[in-house]
Protein backbone atom coordinates (compact mmCIF):
# COMPACT_ATOMS: atom_id res chain seq x y z
CA UNK A 1 0.00 0.00 0.00
CA UNK A 2 1.43 3.42 -0.74
CA UNK A 3 1.18 6.05 1.37
CA UNK A 4 0.70 9.74 1.09
CA UNK A 5 3.78 11.48 1.74
CA UNK A 6 3.57 15.29 3.28
CA UNK A 7 6.71 17.33 2.79
CA UNK A 8 8.43 19.71 5.23
CA UNK A 9 11.45 21.80 4.49
CA UNK A 10 13.87 22.52 7.41
CA UNK A 11 16.64 25.09 6.48
CA UNK A 12 19.50 25.24 8.57
CA UNK A 13 23.23 26.73 8.56
CA UNK A 14 25.88 24.65 7.23
CA UNK A 15 28.84 23.60 9.27
CA UNK A 16 32.31 23.97 8.74
CA UNK A 17 32.72 27.58 8.05
CA UNK A 18 31.71 27.53 4.66
CA UNK A 19 27.91 29.86 5.77
CA UNK A 20 26.08 28.23 2.85
CA UNK A 21 22.39 27.80 3.76
CA UNK A 22 21.43 24.18 2.95
CA UNK A 23 17.51 22.63 3.23
CA UNK A 24 16.49 19.31 4.42
CA UNK A 25 13.32 17.99 3.32
CA UNK A 26 12.05 15.26 6.18
CA UNK A 27 9.14 12.74 5.24
CA UNK A 28 6.17 11.19 7.38
CA UNK A 29 3.33 9.38 6.58
CA UNK A 30 0.14 9.86 8.42
CA UNK A 31 -1.33 5.97 8.60
CA UNK A 32 -1.87 4.97 4.72
CA UNK A 33 -3.82 8.13 3.48
CA UNK A 34 -2.60 9.54 0.47
CA UNK A 35 -3.87 12.21 -2.22
CA UNK A 36 -6.96 11.28 -4.25
CA UNK A 37 -5.11 12.94 -7.66
CA UNK A 38 -2.67 9.87 -6.98
CA UNK A 39 -4.77 7.54 -7.36
CA UNK A 40 -4.51 4.83 -10.98
CA UNK A 41 -7.01 2.92 -12.57
CA UNK A 42 -8.33 -0.50 -10.85
CA UNK A 43 -7.79 1.53 -7.12
CA UNK A 44 -10.48 0.85 -4.90
CA UNK A 45 -10.26 3.03 -1.49
CA UNK A 46 -12.38 4.73 0.93
CA UNK A 47 -11.73 8.30 2.34
CA UNK A 48 -9.91 9.28 5.18
CA UNK A 49 -11.77 11.13 8.37
CA UNK A 50 -8.12 12.73 8.83
CA UNK A 51 -7.55 14.81 5.52
CA UNK A 52 -10.60 15.94 3.24
CA UNK A 53 -9.06 14.70 0.27
CA UNK A 54 -6.58 12.02 1.60
CA UNK A 55 -8.07 8.39 0.58
CA UNK A 56 -7.36 4.76 2.00
CA UNK A 57 -6.49 2.66 -0.34
CA UNK A 58 -8.47 -0.97 0.04
CA UNK A 59 -8.57 -4.42 -1.79
CA UNK A 60 -11.48 -4.34 -4.21
CA UNK A 61 -12.52 -7.64 -2.74
CA UNK A 62 -13.57 -5.87 0.53
CA UNK A 63 -15.60 -2.90 1.23
CA UNK A 64 -15.22 0.15 -0.40
CA UNK A 65 -16.30 3.53 -1.23
CA UNK A 66 -14.83 4.29 -4.94
CA UNK A 67 -13.03 2.47 -8.00
CA UNK A 68 -11.31 3.76 -10.04
CA UNK A 69 -12.60 2.55 -14.17
CA UNK A 70 -10.48 4.19 -16.48
CA UNK A 71 -8.68 7.15 -17.43
CA UNK A 72 -8.45 9.75 -20.56
CA UNK A 73 -6.10 12.53 -22.00
CA UNK A 74 -7.35 15.62 -20.54
CA UNK A 75 -6.86 17.47 -23.76
CA UNK A 76 -9.19 15.75 -25.32
CA UNK A 77 -11.83 16.56 -23.67
CA UNK A 78 -14.82 18.89 -24.84
CA UNK A 79 -15.15 22.56 -23.75
CA UNK A 80 -18.04 23.51 -21.67
CA UNK A 81 -20.53 26.46 -22.98
CA UNK A 82 -19.84 28.59 -19.72
CA UNK A 83 -16.43 27.93 -20.25
CA UNK A 84 -13.36 25.22 -18.75
CA UNK A 85 -13.25 21.71 -19.67
CA UNK A 86 -16.59 19.18 -19.38
CA UNK A 87 -14.32 16.51 -17.57
CA UNK A 88 -17.68 15.32 -15.17
CA UNK A 89 -19.45 14.99 -18.37
CA UNK A 90 -16.68 12.92 -19.89
CA UNK A 91 -16.81 10.76 -17.11
CA UNK A 92 -20.46 10.31 -16.97
CA UNK A 93 -20.56 9.86 -20.58
CA UNK A 94 -18.07 7.01 -20.37
CA UNK A 95 -19.66 5.08 -17.48
CA UNK A 96 -23.09 5.34 -18.80
CA UNK A 97 -23.28 1.71 -19.54
CA UNK A 98 -21.85 0.70 -15.57
CA UNK A 99 -24.00 2.90 -14.30
CA UNK A 100 -27.39 2.42 -15.68
CA UNK A 101 -26.55 -1.45 -14.79
CA UNK A 102 -25.99 -0.41 -11.51
CA UNK A 103 -28.26 2.25 -9.67
CA UNK A 104 -26.50 2.27 -6.21
CA UNK A 105 -23.56 3.63 -8.32
CA UNK A 106 -22.54 7.66 -9.02
CA UNK A 107 -19.42 8.55 -11.23
CA UNK A 108 -16.64 10.60 -9.66
CA UNK A 109 -14.23 12.55 -12.03
CA UNK A 110 -10.24 12.89 -10.76
CA UNK A 111 -8.31 15.52 -12.23
CA UNK A 112 -4.60 14.67 -12.01
CA UNK A 113 -2.28 16.70 -14.28
CA UNK A 114 -2.59 16.27 -18.03
CA UNK A 115 -4.95 12.84 -17.16
CA UNK A 116 -8.88 12.47 -15.93
CA UNK A 117 -9.77 9.61 -13.96
CA UNK A 118 -13.22 8.15 -13.78
CA UNK A 119 -14.62 6.43 -10.60
CA UNK A 120 -17.52 5.06 -10.25
CA UNK A 121 -18.98 5.63 -5.81
CA UNK A 122 -21.14 3.79 -3.85
CA UNK A 123 -24.27 6.53 -4.16
CA UNK A 124 -26.03 4.99 -1.34
CA UNK A 125 -23.21 6.00 1.17
CA UNK A 126 -22.06 9.28 -0.25
CA UNK A 127 -22.58 10.63 3.45
CA UNK A 128 -20.10 8.72 5.33
CA UNK A 129 -17.58 8.30 1.99
CA UNK A 130 -16.58 4.63 3.33
CA UNK A 131 -17.94 1.29 2.33
CA UNK A 132 -21.09 0.29 0.39
CA UNK A 133 -18.99 -1.40 -2.83
CA UNK A 134 -17.52 -4.96 -2.41
CA UNK A 135 -16.02 -6.47 -4.97
CA UNK A 136 -14.56 -5.12 -9.08
CA UNK A 137 -17.82 -3.18 -10.10
CA UNK A 138 -19.71 -5.38 -12.90
CA UNK A 139 -19.07 -3.34 -16.79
Amino acid sequence: MTMRIRTAAVTFGAALGLGAVGAVVLHFYDGGSKDHTYLQVGDCWDYSTRFDEAVHLKPCSGPHYGEVILSGDSSTLAPRPSGGLDAPGSCKQQLSAILSKNSHLDFWMIPSGTTTLCAVISADHGGTRTGGLTGRVDR
